[in-house]
């Protein structure tokens, strides 16, 4: 009788009897193993930093008139080491970036997060400390992805597991995004200037990319509540920041049309009651609820101090919108749901006719509200520019029937059939980037591109609808959560776009691109097969995993 293979190996038994004792003791631990890769880590880290400060040094030593120059290539080298060993720091970095950092910063002297630049141009940050660098049309954002891309894409390589994902949403975000492209090179074949156009059509880039930020980089359960955490204590802190500019730095003054900050405050700040009402009425995060509660009346103050009617109009519609995806999809809160419906309902009106006719800060949704029944002679003037705006950009739409199909293209003024007044001396960008972001993403990419961006919010509602059907059967809180919130995000930046410049913001676009990222990486997991055909195997079968903890962790291509 022929030896089996278990006998001439030893497997089966106990293998580490035939291996020497010795042997064995040389072999290091688990613990050895991982005490060596910390040491080798630090003393890398270490060593980048000592080569930052040298860089510094010898900067002091050519007799620089600031510091920053040796600080900023201090903090890039060690933000670089950073992105190298920690690729979540690019997500994490983007969302702080979209929920705390202004593209443009205000002139109250308390401003500090809008000086940050992260959205500038590098030519126009160096340009603040005495360097030329006109040929630098980037931002810090999109050094950050480009590195962070680059450096998964060698860690995958390397590593033997490249792996992206792209969702259901690929199709139309692709289209909308070539479509965006597509136009850029019309405008410049047009002769438009090009920094112009860039800052027109990078921010729609950017809904592509961080969607693909979010959907390979977020697989555990821990990253989604990092989410939540980052985004409702960025925002807390703006409303802190805009409460105390509204009540000390500006000492209670009346507030001016324009408010006290940014106008895409207004989007963050109903995105975060958008997600405390989510995690309530999905009882997830009650630590983190606790805290949004103690943030919510500075984020309350906060809105109102931004004086926008647009953030009325996206509040009044996205709470109902949150209010009816639960009472729909979650038997278990549909009597909570219920009621915050009726109070809303029953208070809503009461608020109205109180304080439609008060000039205080907290009357400042009842006159947003008023103003389009009852304008002043200021909200008069406003609506009458925004339907001139209006007309005017039909009338570009309109120029051809390739405009209407394909797009005007980017950097080109839209045409003016219908007198408008001139509001360049306050907005440079006043014949460019219109109000109503809506018709502006027809105009520049056609009735193709609006297609294929709403066909994208569109789906990403549809995957959410049959993402909730799991309710009951391992869809767990915390994606609940996210579910619901995403849908409150995409009604939230939809209203905002058609009052306001929002849908043309690279923060706004930005924070939708990693909500969708979040949601669809929800839909591929626990929709059914048959609603997402293209999923892969891997994905169906973690489908049935109930806990996102236990999917394994991913360093993908982003």
């Amino acid at each position: 009788m022929e030896p089996s293979l278990s006998d001439i190996t030893g497997l089966g038994r106990n293998v580490n009897g035939r291996v020497p004792s010795t042997l064995l003791e040389s072999v290091p631990s688990a613990h050895e193993f991982d005490k060596v890769r910390r040491e080798r880590d630090f003393r890398f880290l270490g060593l980048t930093l000592f080569c930052a400060v040298l860089i510094g040094v010898a900067f002091t030593l050519f007799e620089l008139d600031s510091p920053i120059v040796p600080l900023l290539l201090i903090g890039i080298v060690a933000f670089v080491v950073l992105l190298w060993r920690f690729p979540m720091v690019s997500l994490y970095t983007t969302l702080v970036a979209c929920s705390a950092l202004e593209v443009f910063p205000s002139p109250h002297p308390d401003e500090f997060t809008g000086r940050v630049g992260f959205w500038l141009n590098l030519n126009m940050i160096l340009k603040g400390q005495g360097i030329n660098a006109s040929g630098m049309p980037v931002n810090p954002f999109e050094l950050v992805i480009v590195t962070s891309g680059l450096f998964s894409l060698i860690q995958a390589i390397f590593g033997n597991r490249v792996s992206i994902r792209f969702g259901t949403l690929i199709t139309p975000l692709a289209f909308y995004t070539g479509l965006v492209v597509l136009n850029y090179f019309r405008g410049w074949a047009d002769g438009s200037d090009y920094t112009v156009m860039l800052q027109e059509m990078r921010c729609q880039c950017y809904l592509l990319i961080t969607y693909l930020l979010a959907l390979n980089t977020i697989r555990e359960k821990k990253s989604v509540r990092k989410f939540f955490w980052i985004f409702a204590l960025c925002v807390g802190l703006k409303g802190i920041l805009y409460t105390y500019r509204r009540y000390v730095t500006l000492a209670g003054m009346e507030i001016s049309d324009q408010g006290v900050g940014s106008h895409e405050e207004a989007f963050f700040f109903n995105c975060f009651v958008a997600l405390l009402l989510s995690l309530w009425l999905c009882r997830a995060q009650f630590r983190l609820q606790g805290w949004m509660w103690i943030l919510l009346p500075m984020v309350i103050l906060g809105f109102l101090a931004t004086n926008r009617r647009a953030g009325t109009a996206g509040f009044i519609l996205t709470v109902p919108i949150i209010l009816l995806m639960a009472y729909c999809t979650m038997p278990s809160r549909r009597k909570a749901a219920a009621i915050c419906g009726l109070l809303s309902v029953t208070l809503g009106p009461a608020y109205y006719v109180t304080f439609k006719n008060s000039n205080s800060s907290i009357a400042q949704p009842a006159r947003a509200i008023r103003s389009h029944f009852q304008p002043d002679e200021r909200d008069r003037q406003s609506n009458e520019y925004r339907d001139a705006e209006n007309a005017n950009i039909m009338a570009t739409i309109k120029e051809s029937t390739l405009t209407t199909l394909t797009g005007y293209g980017y950097g080109k003024p839209f045409l003016k059939v219908v007198p408008m007044a001139y509001i360049g001396n306050i907005y440079e960008f006043w014949d460019i980037i219109p109000h109503n972001t809506v018709l502006w993403v027809w105009m520049r990419t056609g009735l193709l591109g609006l297609t294929a961006f709403f066909s994208v919010l569109c789906y990403a509602i549809l995957g959410a609808c049959r993402t909730m059907r799991n309710v009951g059967r391992g869809l767990d809180a915390d994606s609940q959560a996210v579910i619901i919130w995403g849908v409150g995000v995409i009604v939230a930046i939809v209203v905002a776009g058609f009052y306001d410049l929002q849908i043309s913001n690279s923060r706004n676009m930005a924070l939708v691109g990693l909500v969708l990222g979040l949601m669809e990486g929800l839909y591929l997991r626990f929709a059914a097969p048959s609603d997402s055909p293209s999923t892969s195997q891997a994905i169906r079968s973690a489908e049935s995993v109930h806990n996102l903890d236990s999917l394994p962790p991913a360093n993908p291509t982003t």
